[in-house]
């Protein structure tokens, strides 16, 4: 599945129905198989019933998953937004220090946002991840140079504490979208929705066993409605991460065009 969600959306899209419909393809031909023998007779015992609390079961994984994917969605489009905001403001505070220190700090903030954008955020994008506690090109020599700093007046030193704060949330900020493009949605819980709709796509053929109209058009149905949820969860899940919805450094571009 990871292969399919570094894709672009269209193609996740066609891949996802396909693979749905193709399952949906067999289940009815192999009912369709049993329906002209003997347990065909048996199997017509299952009660549309039985489908009711394994369904549910299945509604509830996919609602889990999307929960999360929803909320790393919204965590990735906070982390890039703390992150740019931290920088600008670290660059509006440079204005009020020394020539000295205001020449490094606006020279670190230019190379740390040119090096997100050029190294960082492909590399995260990619799986890569970046490195934990980050090198962070640029921001290293700003904290030096704000550190060493030695303000004499109460007004500059909270300027200078505003500007380590400031410069420590972008760390954070960028430390929390690199952990978070490692949150994706694993193998195994991709095996085990495909177990759940395949075990209920073959109740609902076994219910529909001696009725073939009726049993294509409740797998149809059913697998289109599997294929969307599918689509939805591939699309978003992983918005650091290369294919679906992808952000990019936007707010950091931003920075540089100001």
């Amino acid at each position: 599945m990871d292969w399919i969600g570094s894709q672009p959306p269209a193609v996740i899209t066609l891949i996802a129905f396909t693979l749905c419909y193709a399952v949906a393809a067999l289940i009815f031909g192999i009912t369709r198989f049993l329906s002209r023998m003997r347990a065909a007779e048996g199997l017509q015992a299952i009660t549309p019933t039985m489908v009711t609390p394994i369904g549910v079961i299945g509604g509830l994984l996919i609602a889990f998953l999307a929960g999360r994917v929803w909320a790393n969605l919204d965590n990735a489009i906070t982390y890039a937004a703390q992150e740019a905001n931290a920088i600008r403001e670290l660059d509006r505070l440079a204005e009020e220090m020394p020539p000295t220190v205001r020449e490094v700090v606006r020279r670190g903030v230019q190379t740390y946002v040119i090096w997100v954008m050029s190294e960082d955020w492909p590399r995260m994008v990619a799986g890569e991840g970046g490195t934990i506690p980050p090198a962070s090109p640029g921001l290293l020599n700003a904290l030096t140079s704000i550190a060493t700093y030695n303000p004499e007046e109460a007004g500059q030193r909270a300027v200078q504490q505003s500007a380590l704060a400031s410069l420590e949330r972008a760390l954070e900020a960028r430390r929390n979208r690199v952990l978070l493009s490692r949150q994706i949605i694993d193998t195994t819980q991709w095996a085990v929705v495909w177990a759940f709709y395949v075990i209920i796509m073959l109740l609902i053929g076994f219910v529909h066993i001696s009725r073939p109209l009726a049993n294509a058009a409740a797998l149809w149905l059913y697998a289109s409605t599997f294929a969307l949820c599918l689509v939805l969860l591939l699309i978003n899940d992983g918005p650091f991460r290369d294919g679906g919805y992808t952000m990019g450094p936007t707010l950091l571009k931003q920075l540089l065009e100001d």
